[in-house]
């Protein structure tokens, strides 16, 4: 796990070296990104991989270093790994990702739908787990909260389910995405925390792990968090007394209750709080 953590760090300080700052370099340059990020979203929402990635061989000649350019390349492989099968249905089909096309008779009277449902395949970069953490690195870089989230919980989700076997882009596989994953996340939870303007994108991620495991310290901790992050002390204390419950003496769960109560003006139960933290150290 240590070899596969270095090699992650290696290319994110390569990555980062290359991007540089778009904005930096000049109105011009965050423009022409924009406009190839536009094209390039244009065709991946039509499903037409083919003149996706001819934007992307484009937009790699003109700006090369662009941190979007890596995040568009990512979810090209991302988009190319899914495939299509289309069967009939007496009903239209109630998932988002796939599509419906009504067949009527002769007298133009609906009779079924001609359900269209997309799929990944078990390879490529829907399963390589550098590639996906390189994206939310990268989607970080740019500051981009909102799709860093989203990433995040995908990522989670699709663990969770256990489709796939995880492998590394070369195509290797990789046993100890869950372990890795579980430490990881909790990073990107506290880059949400130190970065993003709110926590409602933190409260999210939290939110996403709590469906599946209820009884989760780390995202209880970090659900109280995202409310002090927005001065909302009291829901954060709610938070936390669910954590507390479920692990009494564990002492980030003390300190951040014991921090509450100080912001609440509760001097007796920050100071009890205060001395618990101290001792479960």
């Amino acid at each position: 796990m240590r070899r596969f953590f270095f090699a992650v760090v290696f290319v994110l300080v390569t990555l980062t070296a290359m991007a540089g700052n778009p904005v930096a370099q000049g109105d011009s340059i965050q423009n022409l990104s924009n406009k190839f990020l536009e094209r390039f979203n244009r065709f991946i929402k039509v499903r037409d991989t083919l003149f996706a990635k001819s934007v992307l061989s484009d937009w790699s000649e003109e700006i090369p270093n662009d941190p979007e350019l890596y995040v568009a390349w990512f979810s090209y492989y991302y988009n190319a790994s899914m495939k299509e099968d289309a069967i009939i249905s007496k009903r239209p089909s109630q998932n988002p990702n796939d599509s419906n096309a009504e067949m009527k008779d002769s007298t133009g009277a609906v009779v079924g739908y001609l359900v269209t449902k997309r799929f990944f395949t078990p390879s490529g970069a829907a399963t390589a787990i550098d590639m996906r953490i390189l994206k939310i690195i990268m989607l970080g870089n740019v500051a981009d909260w909102s799709r860093y989230a989203d990433e995040i919980i995908a990522l989670y989700k699709l663990n969770r389910e256990k489709r796939y076997e995880w492998t590394l882009s070369g195509g290797a596989q990789y046993s100890g995405a869950a372990e890795y994953l579980s430490q990881v996340i909790e990073e990107w939870e506290n880059t949400l925390f130190r970065m993003d303007v709110n926590g409602a994108n933190m409260r999210r991620v939290a939110e996403a792990i709590l469906e599946s495991e209820p009884k989760s310290v780390s995202a209880l901790n970090f659900m109280a968090i995202s409310y002090l992050k927005e001065k909302e002390y009291s829901k954060a204390l709610q938070w936390l007394k669910k954590a507390d419950k479920i692990s009494p003496n564990n002492a980030m769960v003390l300190q951040n209750m014991a921090l509450t109560y100080k912001l609440l003006g509760d001097r007796k139960n920050y100071a009890a709080y205060d001395a618990k933290a101290k001792a479960a150290q």
